[in-house]
């Protein structure tokens, strides 16, 4: 499981999984972004269950609760950060306008 941290964010990149231990239904106190390249199965997100598939994308906000149930060997980057980075980036942006 490689992972990067970039300056108040997270990337983690799980290959080939069956069981996903970063997702467990409890609530999130970040923003994620969970990037599926390839595999099949269901999400299930604030008590509603959902399909994916192979290029899909989920964006999570604080307090959201999901939990990943892989049918197939499923690959996945998750991008994760708080509200703080948000406000890094557009200073950052600020500088180039």
């Amino acid at each position: 499981m490689p992972r990067t941290i970039i300056e108040n964010i997270v990337i983690q990149e799980y290959k080939d999984q069956t069981f996903f231990e970063f997702c467990k239904y409890t609530t999130i106190r970040f923003f994620e972004i969970v990037y599926f390249e390839k595999g099949t199965g269901t999400i299930k997100i604030n008590g509603k269950t959902v399909n994916y598939s192979a290029n899909s994308i989920f964006v999570f906000v604080p307090d959201d609760i999901y939990i990943v149930n892989p049918e197939s060997a499923t690959t996945t980057v998750a991008i994760k950060f708080l509200k703080s980075f948000l406000g890094v980036m557009l200073r950052k942006m600020q500088i180039f306008r």
